[in-house]
């Protein structure tokens, strides 16, 4: 039995919901990380895992008396995480308990909560065995069955941990060398995407030991049935040997139509057309990311520093974002006018391209064309 409570944000106590199941017939017995793990391996749009502990579970149930033994947050990136703490808005949660009794109480003691008013959320929960698995409102109902489809019927004690699925907005070919052994590697790739268009990165290393090779990528994005949805390309150039170079650019989304991965093709041309914008490295910055308020997206603040002595016109920060397991999941960029000599500016970019909060965001300057 599956249940739906109406309703919008829920309160950090409720991470998620839950409904029955019979028992697992599994060889070895699931945990809430195993059940998760499974989940991620067979929907796409799973992009993190994150394993609650006493410092980082909202709940404070884990552990404790009458509280569960162990629980896992699931990341989706077709929601949004309403607060800064993991829980169920990000996706869903799976609760271990003691036993299915204990399961069945907690999911009754969310419902009626959540039944008595529409301020504390909504949330779809299924129940097997001693696990519960809590999906949020926030999902849509075809998205939600196919969690509860999965938790019902796979074998949730299954190892799957070395063979984890391609993130979507990430390229599973990404990290290996160039092909014929060129001086350059394809790093990662990845997208996010917001308001009907997509922000596509490819990050390429320089293994040359020089610079000022002109670097072309084209950005294929698909849905999950393989079909080509939208095309882009950037071009770029390599400015000092062992750069990590981020080329990104904006790839409008056919309406109606969700893109689930990219594919990153690179083209690396040393035909010396770029050899007058050689420099030493400018460095990498951290971001403070924040969501503004009243808003589903979120921004990140850079201080940036000009590690020259000259004042540099022209430059590019390219923003590359990523989740807790490093894959990109969005970014943005911005082109400061004038950073003073040795000195620093403040860069706001201040609507990245992103669906949930990311783990870290990264600056990369360079000079621009």
């Amino acid at each position: 039995m599956r249940k739906m409570l109406t309703g919008c944000a829920a309160l950090v106590l409720l991470a998620g919901c839950g409904g029955g199941s019979e028992d697992s017939s599994n060889s070895s017995d699931p945990t809430a990380q195993s059940a998760a793990q499974v989940l991620q391996s067979q929907i796409a749009d799973v992009t993190d895992l994150v394993q609650l502990d006493e410092d980082n579970d909202s709940n404070h149930l884990i552990g404790r008396p009458n509280g569960y033994t162990a629980a896992t947050v699931i990341f989706d990136s077709r929601v949004s995480c309403e607060g800064d703490a993991p829980g169920v808005d990000c996706g869903a949660t799976i609760e271990e308990w003691p036993s299915h009794e204990d399961a069945e109480k907690r999911s009754d003691y969310i419902q009626d909560l959540q039944s008595g008013s529409s301020l504390l959320g909504s949330e779809w929960n299924t129940i097997r065995d001693n696990l519960l698995l809590r999906v949020t409102g926030n999902m849509k109902p075809s998205d939600a069955d196919a969690y509860a489809d999965i938790f019902e019927s796979a074998d949730l004690g299954e190892d799957v941990s070395d063979e984890p699925p391609a993130a979507a907005g990430t390229e599973a070919d990404s990290g290996v060398p160039s092909p014929d052994d060129e001086p350059w590697t394809l790093v990662d790739s990845g997208f996010g995407a917001q308001y009907g268009y997509a922000w596509t990165i490819a990050r390429v290393q320089n293994d040359d030991d020089h610079a000022g090779q002109t670097v072309t990528v084209n950005f294929n994005l698909l849905d999950d049935a393989g079909e080509l949805l939208a095309s882009g390309s950037q071009v770029s150039h390599f400015s000092w040997p062992g750069q990590v170079l981020p080329v990104a650019t904006q790839v409008e989304v056919p309406k109606g139509k969700k893109p689930a991965t990219v594919e990153a093709t690179v083209l690396v041309e040393d035909e010396g057309t770029f050899d007058d914008q050689i420099s030493e490295d400018w460095g990498t910055f951290p971001g403070k990311i924040y969501q503004p308020k009243y808003s589903d997206f979120y921004g990140a603040r850079f201080e940036v520093t000009n590690p020259t002595d000259e004042p540099l016109e022209g430059s590019s920060l390219q923003v590359v974002c990523t989740n807790k397991t490093g894959e990109i999941i969005g970014g943005s960029s911005d082109y400061p006018d004038l950073i003073p000599a040795s000195g620093r500016v403040l860069v706001d970019a201040s609507s990245l391209y992103t669906t949930i909060k990311p783990a870290e965001c990264t600056g990369y300057l360079a000079p621009w064309m």
